[in-house]
C-alpha cells in the first residue's frame, strides 16, 4: 500500500458560532468550542481514520497546545517522527467566526511557527519518499519551501490552496503539481476565469490541465463540484445536507479523494467518496468527524446518491 506523507500546518481551532444574525462591532451570543486543526493535520487525521499509513511532517511547539496536538496525532496512529519540535516556538491557532447558518464569516490564523520549517530538514524528509508514495502539502508553508518541495520530490503531489491569498504561492508551480483542489474563489483567482456556466467551467478546468496538472477538482459550494482527470470533464451535484459546521469539510473532501485514488476508484467514485466525507464533516461539531472510519464509509457509499453531468 502507498504511504502518504503530509507536510503542513497543525493548530488549535477555536470556533465561535453565533445564535442570531451577526452584529458587527458588537458582542454576539453564541457557542465557542476548540478542537485540533490545521489543513494538513486534518487531512492526515481523515486519512488515518480510513486506515492509511500516514506520516505527518510539521513544526510543533512544546507549549500546552503543542503537547496536545502531538499526543492527539499519536492516539490517531499518525507518525510524527520527522516533524520538528521547537521549545521556543508558540503553537499556531486558527480562530473562526461562524454566522447563525454555520457558514464562516471570518477566519484569523497565526501560523508563524511554520516559518521554522527549513530546506535542510526537508531534504532529509524527501529522501524517505518513494516514487510510489503520495505527498500532500498545504499552502501554509512558506513560498520558497513549497518550491523546494515540489522541485525535489518524484512522487504524485496533492495540494490544497487554502485561500486566494495563499494560493498565490503556487501560481507558478502548477506544472509540478499532480492534483489541485481549489474552491471557486481560488480557482477564479488563479485562472482569471469566472465560473458561470458549463462553457466557463470547461474553460477553467482546461486552464489548469494546460498548465501541467493531471487532475483538477473545483468545489463550488451549493453549485456542486467540477472536475477533470484529463479524460472526463464532469459537473457533480452531491445531495444537500444540514450544516452544523463548515470547518474542515474541504480537508475531508481532499482526504476522501486521495484515499479513493489509492484504491483505484474512477473519477465518479472518487468524487462520491469525497463528498460523503465532506458531508459527515459538515454534520459534525468537530473539525474531523469521528464517524469517518473505513467500515462506515464502505457501508454508507452503497446508499449515497449523487448526480453528475458531462461538461462538453
Amino acid at each position: 500500500m502507498n504511504k502518504i506523507y503530509i507536510i503542513g500546518g497543525a493548530n488549535i481551532d477555536i470556533q465561535g458560532v453565533s445564535v442570531n444574525d451577526i452584529k458587527l462591532y458588537d458582542s454576539n451570543i453564541g457557542k465557542i468550542s476548540y478542537s485540533y486543526g490545521g489543513v494538513a493535520r486534518n487531512i492526515a487525521e481523515n486519512l488515518s481514520r480510513l486506515a492509511n499509513e500516514v506520516s505527518f511532517i510539521s513544526v510543533f511547539a512544546q507549549d500546552e497546545f503543542g503537547k496536545q496536538l502531538l499526543q492527539n496525532c499519536h492516539e490517531l496512529n499518525i507518525d510524527t517522527s520527522m516533524s520538528i519540535i521547537d521549545p521556543k516556538a508558540v503553537s499556531s491557532v486558527y480562530l473562526a467566526v461562524l454566522d447563525n447558518n454555520c457558514d464562516m464569516l471570518v477566519g484569523i490564523v497565526d501560523m508563524d511557527i511554520l516559518k521554522k520549517m527549513t530546506k535542510l530538514h526537508l531534504s532529509q524528509v524527501l529522501r524517505e519518499i518513494d516514487r510510489n508514495d503520495i505527498l500532500v502539502i498545504d499552502t501554509n508553508l512558506e513560498k520558497e519551501i513549497i518550491h523546494y518541495i515540489l522541485t525535489n520530490v518524484g512522487c504524485p503531489v496533492y495540494v490544497d490552496p487554502i485561500s486566494t491569498v495563499k494560493s498565490e504561492k503556487i501560481r507558478d508551480e502548477l506544472k509540478y503539481i499532480t492534483m489541485l483542489k481549489p474552491n471557486r474563489l481560488e480557482a477564479e483567482y488563479l485562472s482569471g476565469i469566472m465560473i458561470k456556466d458549463k462553457e466557463s467551467a470547461y474553460q477553467v478546468l482546461e486552464y489548469f490541465l494546460s498548465h501541467g496538472l493531471k487532475e483538477i477538482i473545483i468545489t463550488l459550494g451549493k453549485d456542486g463540484i467540477i472536475a477533470s482527470d484529463g479524460n472526463e470533464y464532469t459537473w457533480f451535484f452531491p445531495p444537500t445536507c444540514e450544516i452544523v459546521s463548515a470547518t474542515g469539510a474541504g480537508d475531508a473532501f481532499l482526504a476522501g479523494y486521495i484515499d479513493a485514488k489509492i484504491h483505484k476508484m474512477n473519477l465518479f467514485e472518487a468524487i462520491k467518496q469525497s463528498c460523503l466525507l465532506a458531508e459527515l464533516t459538515l454534520k459534525s461539531e468537530q473539525t474531523v468527524s469521528k464517524s469517518i472510519t473505513r467500515s462506515n464509509i464502505t457501508a454508507m457509499l452503497q446508499d449515497y446518491q449523487m448526480e453528475n453531468e458531462i461538461i462538453t
